[in-house]
């Protein structure tokens, strides 16, 4: 998809915890789908996406401790996205994938 290639360019959200023979400097786009895919397994958000998460609960995250696993990496990323100002590429993101 035109859109996910762009909007991957733009960010660099493996950065956290790169995968093994994964460049850093190359984003990973399936970061960016699960981000607007899946759902907060636990919690006062239970059943909400990951990319739909309030800005102060990943901070409350980041300032206790990351879930382990996938779920903590996404909500690194998220984190990320969001206090560097790009929450726009999340949601324009999801328009295109349910459309």
């Amino acid at each position: 998809c035109a859109t996910l290639q762009i909007l991957s360019r733009t960010i660099v959200v493996n950065k956290i915890l790169p995968t093994k023979n994964m460049d850093p400097a190359v984003p990973n786009k399936q970061i960016l789908i699960d981000l607007i895919t899946t759902k907060m397994p636990f919690g006062k958000f239970q059943g909400r996406l990951i990319a739909d998460l309030p800005e102060f609960y990943l901070v409350w995250f980041k300032n206790k401790s990351w879930p382990p696993g996938k779920i903590g990496y996404l909500m690194q990323n998220c984190y990320e996205i969001k206090i560097q100002g790009m929450e726009p590429i999340l949601k324009e993101l999801k328009k295109v994938y349910y459309r």
